[in-house]
């Protein structure tokens, strides 16, 4: 509860947003697939908010960001885990999911490894389109 508390209203706002996408991306399809990569674009812009607010020794400012980085990196853990083991990608995908989580891991790798995952794991592309 003293999480939430010290949330400020920008912060309260991203965090209801974000609980309005949780069940389409755990579904199968193409705007399942969507919702999936638009949860790795919520984890990049909050690190790269993290690490502002770490530059600008905003330390409540980081510890909320640090704290909605996690729970976006627990909703891709949950809406991908399924399809990952299905493409036989779960084991990779979790150790990236796991390194962007660790706060001491420098921010330039973290987004190098989100750039990887939407290039690279089958569960986050976006599906071919049928002509």
């Amino acid at each position: 509860m003293a999480f939430l508390l010290s949330f400020s209203p920008g912060h309260f706002s991203d965090f209801s947003a974000s609980v309005n996408q949780d069940s389409r991306a755990e579904g199968r399809g193409r705007v399942a697939r969507i919702q999936r990569r638009l949860l790795i674009v919520e984890v990049e812009k909050r690190i790269i908010q993290y690490q502002t607010y770490v530059d600008q020794g905003l330390e409540k400012d980081a510890q909320c960001m640090l704290g909605l980085v996690l729970y976006t990196l627990d909703r891709l853990f949950h809406s991908v885990e399924r399809h990952a083991k299905a493409t036989g990608e779960w084991q990779c995908l979790k150790q990236d999911i796991i390194d962007l989580a660790k706060p001491g891991l420098e921010t330039s790798y973290k987004l190098m490894v989100t750039s990887r995952m939407e290039r690279m794991y089958d569960c986050l592309l976006p599906s071919v389109k049928r002509q």
